[in-house]
């Protein structure tokens, strides 16, 4: 029980520094509904308790051989508020559904999407699909965006990221790095004139060791 008591106090420390707190379904965040059952749960049922409500996040991936050749992998935003929820699908209309609902576009602006909770999910039924990422570099790249990127005001561009997202994020690209050296990992920002991803990809990467 120890052992899972310090787990308990490592992830409630970990929230607490968190500006963002997942809420679960019926609206509660996952601290409160691991604290309300604890004192009556065995060991093996706290685990399970914990593994159940705690955020979602991605501890290892991977990456089938490509298909087509790839110079870049670029980093967006959605360019929505910040702690402001969106999902996959929602995203998919926007690029998708006929104007002016959404683009209009045949396929979407990305083969992959983090939530705010770090969870990762897959835009497309092929991970290397060519999508619409940023005009004139699409045959050529693949676009993993995360959700956020604006201020409250939805104007502003900030780099809004959640711990979990900042998570999974390193993962991904520390993982494609490892294993495709040679592709070079940019900001939408460096391949046009934008503000996405809102955080100078280049020197978040040195921060986490990726050096190209």
């Amino acid at each position: 029980m120890k052992k899972i008591l310090k787990l308990i106090k490592a992830i409630f420390a970990r929230a607490e520094r968190s500006q963002n707190q997942t809420v679960h379904a019926d609206g509660k965040t996952w601290e409160q509904m691991i604290s309300e059952r604890l004192d009556k749960q065995t060991d093996n049922e706290v685990k399970e308790i914990i593994d159940k409500y705690e955020p979602q996040q991605m501890k290892t991936l991977e990456f089938t051989q490509p298909n087509r050749p790839i110079d870049n992998l670029v980093i967006h935003c959605t360019a929505t508020p910040e702690n402001r929820h969106h999902t996959a699908d929602e995203v998919r209309r926007w690029h998708t559904d006929p104007a002016p609902r959404g683009n209009g576009w045949r396929q979407v602006g990305y083969s992959d999407l983090i939530l705010l909770d770090g969870t990762c999910e897959r835009m497309t039924a092929d991970e290397w699909a060519v999508t619409n990422g940023v005009a004139g570099h699409n045959a050529r790249s693949r676009h993993i965006c995360y959700v956020g990127g604006l201020a409250t005001d939805g104007r502003t561009a900030k780099d809004t990221r959640t711990p979990q997202q900042v998570h999974t994020l390193a993962v991904f690209v520390k993982e494609f790095h490892a294993r495709f050296p040679n592709v070079r990992i940019v900001g939408h920002n460096e391949l046009a004139g934008k503000a996405c991803p809102s955080f100078d990809v280049q020197k978040w990467l040195k921060s986490i060791g990726i050096n190209q």
